[in-house]
């Protein structure tokens, strides 16, 4: 199925101007042609075409329930390979993930985003898993920062390589109503941070005896709710 994004489809019976373009010129939708379209807001639209200019009427509405009863955020430190944090967003979008970070900590090799890069990545990616919630990306912030705002969090959950500290299995982790799951750099979190962290309630956790790549230890994480 074609999906495309309006997020303003509600309130503007329209679609906006690259979406327009690429329906009505790349793929040669003519008026009164039907197509599927999305507003990321958790509905997928039957609409008809009413004019070139990709105005729309809406014929039929459907909510898409989430998968899961609780709210998944993700924070986690960039990858050097811009590429490689192209294909994380992809994929946790495709897993159904509520929100991401990105966090800059005391070992990222990269501490900037071009967060309008990101939110067209998960755009498409949207679109092309057929899913109707667009995934909501915050810009990058510092771990203290983050730390501040983990309160809102129910379940608050620290992923390390630091055999210093206790750390519980991932299956054995709680799943309340909001879950925070923060993941570092390929240098893994200073033990400054981990310890900050701990001292505000997080739990360490270990995501097995391999060392993972920043992206595979995102993947694993959002692979495991995604089945629970």
């Amino acid at each position: 199925m074609q999906l495309y994004y309006a997020p303003d489809l509600s309130k503007n019976a329209k679609l906006p101007i690259e979406e327009s373009k690429h329906c009505m010129k790349i793929l040669r939708h003519q008026i009164g042609d039907i197509i599927h379209v999305t507003d990321g807001l958790g509905f997928f639209y039957d609409c008809e075409i009413s004019d070139s200019n990709g105005s729309l009427i809406i014929r039929n509405r459907v909510k898409q329930e989430r998968q899961r009863a609780y709210h998944l955020h993700l924070a986690v430190a960039p990858t050097k390979n811009g590429e490689r944090t192209d294909w994380m967003i992809e994929k946790l979008v495709e897993f159904g993930i509520d929100e991401l970070t990105f966090l800059d900590c005391s070992h990222n090799e990269r501490n900037k985003i071009n967060l309008e890069r990101c939110e067209r990545v998960a755009i498409s990616a949207m679109k092309q898993s057929v899913k109707a919630y667009h995934l909501k990306i915050n810009n990058i912030i510092s771990w203290s920062e983050l730390l501040k705002r983990s309160s809102t969090s129910d379940t608050r959950l620290i992923a390390h390589c630091d055999s210093s500290f206790s750390k519980i299995e991932l299956q054995n982790t709680n799943r309340k109503q909001n879950i925070l799951y923060c993941i570092g750099p390929e240098g893994d979190f200073s033990k400054q941070e981990i310890t900050s962290a701990l001292s505000q309630g997080f739990e360490g956790v270990s995501l097995g005896a391999s060392r993972l790549r920043t992206e595979t230890a995102a993947i694993a994480v959002c692979s495991f709710f995604y089945f629970q």
